[in-house]
């Protein structure tokens, strides 16, 4: 009996076999082995050496990793001898900043962007304000609300962007129902459309306007007070107030620049109203190489296309030629031509 036990572990050492480097103990005599998991047959046993080299691939340089076997999934019962307490200290020092570091690197951000926006704020309202009114109102004040105060002014700034009111104008405009498409001046801004036209084309002309380029949109409104003060300086010159006559050129900037914006989009809204598709010919290739029209609008090709037209149309200022007595008596003469 005892014989045979010593056989069997006598085979089973003979049959040791590194399943890193595939090498047997014959091979290598010298070599110490290590059984560190719960694996049995040829992934029982492995080389010390081999073995460290595989935990230090795993855990690159982080001594903290655990490591499990491949197979079995066992953790690794690693056992590091002491460092002392000096060592210890400033290994748990390091750690302490490793974690920290994104922390700091945050709050180091904010704080910069909370002080770029503070001496942004206080340059606006010296701008704005002039020297010596914006000196003696920062100075008299509380020192938490021009703490509080002077990072918002670039926050409302870029709020500002976001009011919208030339949509409230051009809706107006566009409505059906508006009393000012019987001012004759103002009639230019319009054509002859139906409602169903402006609700389908509507929200494709203005698109490209209703969202704005992110770039576009915070450079706008940090340049807004400077191109305020700027246009107060140019028009209102004679306003001897440094506030009213910067207050005086922002409206001014922005109805006019408003005023523009509704103007472009309303005759592109317009211009695209007098799209029309032409036949595939040798003579409609020439005339539209230039991609644009004679002016001529016509609406029964809408018409035609299946777009219907109330019949109190005319009333809201809205004119639709059907001439179709003079369409179907081209038609009819035509067809005489062939027949003869």
């Amino acid at each position: 009996m005892l014989a045979r036990m010593f056989q069997g572990q006598e085979q089973e050492r003979q049959q040791r076999v590194c399943w890193i480097c595939f090498a047997s103990e014959d091979e290598n005599r010298r070599a110490e082995w290590v059984q560190p998991c719960q694996c049995r047959g040829a992934t029982k046993w492995v080389h010390q050496s081999c073995l460290y080299r595989w935990i230090d691939e795993k855990q690159k340089g982080n001594m903290q990793r655990i490591v499990t076997c491949q197979q079995c999934l066992t953790e690794y019962m690693i056992v590091y001898p002491s460092i002392g307490p000096l060592a210890t200290v400033l290994k748990f020092t390091y750690g302490m900043v490793r974690r920290s570091s994104p922390l700091v690197v945050g709050c180091l951000f904010l704080g910069a962007i909370y002080w770029s926006a503070m001496i942004f704020g206080a340059t606006i309202v010296v701008q704005l304000m002039g020297y010596s009114r914006s000196f003696s109102l920062i100075a008299n004040a509380d020192p938490l609300a021009v703490a509080a105060g002077l990072p918002l002014v670039p926050v409302a700034l870029l709020f500002s962007r976001f009011i919208r009111w030339e949509d409230t104008v051009l809706n107006l405009i566009r409505s059906r129902h508006n009393i000012f498409r019987k001012v004759p001046i103002l009639s230019l801004l319009y054509r002859n459309t139906t409602e169903s036209e402006d609700a389908s084309l509507d929200g494709d002309i203005d698109s490209n306007f209703s969202s704005p380029c992110h770039a576009r949109v915070i450079s706008g409104a940090l340049m807004l007070p400077t191109l305020a003060s700027l246009t107060g300086f140019i028009f209102f010159s004679s306003v001897g107030d440094t506030l009213n006559r910067n207050l005086l050129g922002g409206a001014t900037y922005i109805a006019a620049k408003g005023l523009l914006n509704i103007y472009l989009r309303q005759k592109l809204f317009l211009r695209s109203l007098r799209r029309l598709v032409f036949d595939y010919t040798e003579e409609n290739v020439l005339v539209s190489s230039g991609n644009e029209l004679d002016g001529t609008y016509r609406p029964q090709n809408r018409q035609n296309a299946g777009f219907d037209y109330d019949s109190d149309s005319t009333d809201d200022g809205y004119f639709v030629d059907t001439d179709t007595d003079h369409d179907s008596s081209q038609i009819d003469s035509d067809s005489e031509s062939n027949m003869d």
